[in-house]
């Protein structure tokens, strides 16, 4: 995304979680003098400030942020640690809140635009997801009230919504996923254990989340993504959300979830998608 704005000749400060890491670097060295890469932590008020400081006293105007900023969380509610909870919930919500209430005055002033990175899992909740999908339904609701408290300023709000590029990041890995799950089991109860059983927690929700990527053709590509931001950043007449496919096939499944969890009824959504999910990997004793 930022590498998408310096080719168009935008002044970036692209913010990075460790501006000494192999990403930053990578943006150091590929991307022209337009881009800055700069060190901020969206849970770190200090740096936001810095960031804040820094972009005040060199820029003529400040026209939009664009909030990217996301961790996932995945197991069952009765398993996963309270930390990892709030730590999605500091990164993938509370961050927003933190940049767009510093950074609001001055996009007031040049009446500019606000682009939130949400989620398909924003608008249609899944089994042992219910970290990372309640920040993301909270960013949606977010990402409204700000909408139509900031239309009296001239300033818009965008929050875009990608469904299936799981492949695009490393956050899904099967490696990044594997760690905080066998963590959070090896914490539980041994009642729970008998509920949840290892072998069929673990390992087989790995197993099914890796088929259901490869099933559903999720994308590396996210040039889809990258054309709604710029459209939320520069288009005349934004839209307010962007729901974006990220399958190879004929349709994203996230997509349609999506539509259906708008017209069917609870029960209806909820058989659905226990056929889709890794839930299915918990059997009945």
């Amino acid at each position: 995304m930022a590498k998408c704005l310096d080719s168009l000749g935008v002044i970036v400060f692209a913010g990075c979680l460790d501006s000494a890491g192999k990403g930053a670097e990578t943006l150091r060295t590929t991307c022209s003098s337009n881009l800055h890469v700069v060190q901020l932590d969206v849970t770190n008020d200090e740096q936001i400030d810095e960031v804040f400081c820094m972009i005040k006293n060199n820029c003529k105007e400040l026209w939009g942020v664009v909030n990217n900023a996301g961790i996932g969380c995945w197991g069952a509610v009765e398993i996963v640690s309270m930390e990892w909870i709030q730590r999605t919930m500091d990164i993938n919500t509370y961050g927003v809140v933190r940049v767009c209430k510093k950074f609001l005055p001055l996009i007031r002033i040049s009446r500019g635009r606000i682009v939130n990175i949400s989620s398909v899992r924003g608008l249609s909740s899944r089994a042992l997801n219910s970290g990372y999908c309640m920040s993301k339904f909270a960013l949606e609701t977010l990402s409204d009230s700000l909408r139509r408290e900031m239309k009296r300023f001239g300033v818009h709000v965008s929050v875009v919504e990608p469904a299936n590029f799981s492949l695009a990041t490393e956050g899904g890995a099967p490696e990044k996923l594997d760690i905080p799950l066998r963590a959070d089991w090896d914490t539980i109860t041994g009642e729970l254990k008998s509920v949840y059983p290892r072998e069929e927690y673990v390992e087989q929700y790995l197993a099914n989340s890796i088929k259901n990527k490869e099933m559903c053709g999720a994308k590396k590509d996210t040039t889809p993504i990258n054309e709604a931001v710029l459209d939320g950043l520069f288009s005349r007449q934004p839209c307010c959300r962007y729901l974006i496919g990220g399958t190879d096939k004929i349709m994203d499944i996230g997509k349609v979830y999506v539509f259906l969890n708008w017209f069917l009824p609870c029960r209806t959504m909820d058989r659905i998608l226990e056929g889709d999910s890794p839930h299915r990997v918990i059997s009945k004793k």
